[in-house]
């Protein structure tokens, strides 16, 4: 007696629609991806920071990757991770909470201090004709500027203390959250990687990997680099200001990374609150001061800022001193900052279909390129291997 086999399981049956029909479902996917992203703001900068971390974690998890597996790689690096930043709540945020609470309960002195130097500043102008205005008077109302202004943020910030306390609670899960998307990129980089892919013609898959690898490097080595840049440079200015004992050495240390960010204009602002406090010591300290920070430029922008900008942008100093300058116009602080990262991908852009794209000649040939490798739903890294000696023909495959 023969068993007859189990009935086979139906596919998925075929709904027909119009290209009006598609056209309306795709526009509506849009609009409602759009109003997503206006109603809870918060879901795309996850993503986007998230996002980031990943590319820069990326470095860590490929070397560990040498010696184990890839999961055991991720479990380590985002354990360290989280080490670095229990080190930092337990050491690094008490000292920088200590000095910036001393500095405003010193400010009143330190405004005398810098009175008196404007005072004689001005005087001196006023002696020798290039100035007609009464130093006390330009001083008094200068005062009087800052000390409202100060008194409003400090009203500000005692009716608001319930937002502080919200919004403190608000970061600490936005943390989280951008540490576990993080780690889902890390974990999953091969599916996304296969997915995008994907979306495109097969006859284009192998362009489609070569673009993922190109966009992946550009912005990895960017963002990992610029992470490498404005450490050193912030733990170069902590000890060299803590060794010649500058006030608020790690309060300095620390603007000095938030300002590095921005290229070429970064050093120079992070060397002004160190200069003025050091002048509050002795002119000999802000001009040992001045020296440190000279030393620091020297450093970002004859070795570190070359690297980065040589290895990842990829563009003249020119072109990225005006994306920042226009970067800063559109989106102030943070457009400068996502400036250069923006030049980078429009770089790999440009690159990439400068090398394919042609108009048809009359015999429709197509000129000689290079094309990577297809996708694959196995891929693990960030990277993708690309054929070197790969040749386009006139129809490609995937």
């Amino acid at each position: 007696m023969t068993i007859a086999p189990p009935p086979s399981r139906p596919g998925p049956t075929p709904i027909p629609i119009s290209p009006r029909g598609r056209t309306i479902l795709i526009i509506a996917g849009i609009l409602a991806v759009l109003f997503l992203i206006n109603a809870a703001p918060i879901v795309p900068r996850l993503l986007i920071l998230g996002a980031a971390l990943a590319l820069i974690l990326s470095f860590p998890v490929q070397l560990l990757e040498r010696v184990m597996t890839r999961r055991l790689a991720i479990l380590l690096t985002v354990l360290g991770l989280l080490l670095l930043i229990v080190i930092a709540l337990l050491v690094f945020i008490p000292v920088l909470v200590f000095q910036l609470t001393e500095l405003i309960a010193n400010s009143p002195q330190y405004l005398d201090q810098l009175q008196d130097v404007s005072m004689r500043a001005l005087q001196w102008l006023r002696d020798r004709g290039f100035s007609t205005a009464e130093p006390a008077e330009v001083i008094q109302q200068t005062r009087d500027q800052i000390l409202a202004q100060a008194q409003g943020m400090v009203q500000d910030a005692l009716a608001n203390i319930l937002d502080a306390v919200t919004q403190t609670v608000s970061a600490l899960i936005g943390i989280f959250g951008v540490i576990f998307v993080a780690v889902y990129m890390l974990a999953d980089v091969g599916r996304f990687r296969a997915g995008f892919i994907k979306l495109t013609p097969r006859r284009y898959q192998g362009d489609a990997a070569a673009l993922w690898q190109m966009l992946s490097t550009s912005l990895s080595r960017y963002i990992g680099g610029i992470l490498i840049s404005i450490t050193v440079q912030g733990v170069a200015a902590m000890i060299a200001l803590l060794v010649i004992d500058v006030r608020y050495a790690v309060l300095w240390g620390l603007w000095t990374a938030m300002t590095a960010v921005l290229p070429y204009i970064g050093a120079y602002l992070g060397a002004v609150p160190a200069v003025i406090f050091a002048f509050f010591d002795s002119p000999l300290k802000a001009l040992v001061t001045v020296g440190i920070y000279i030393a620091i430029n020297q450093l970002e922008g004859n070795f570190l800022t070359p690297r980065i900008q040589g290895e990842a942008v990829r563009v003249h100093p020119m072109l990225i001193f005006l994306a920042v300058l226009a970067g800063s116009e559109i989106g102030g602080l943070l457009g400068a900052v996502i400036a250069v990262p923006t030049l980078a991908v429009l770089r790999v852009l440009v690159e990439f279909f400068a090398h394919r794209l042609y108009v048809p000649a009359d015999s429709d040939t197509r000129p000689e390129g290079r094309a990577g490798e297809p996708a694959d739903e196995a891929g693990n890294g960030l990277e993708v291997p690309v054929r070197s000696e790969s040749r386009v023909a006139s129809h490609p495959t995937a």
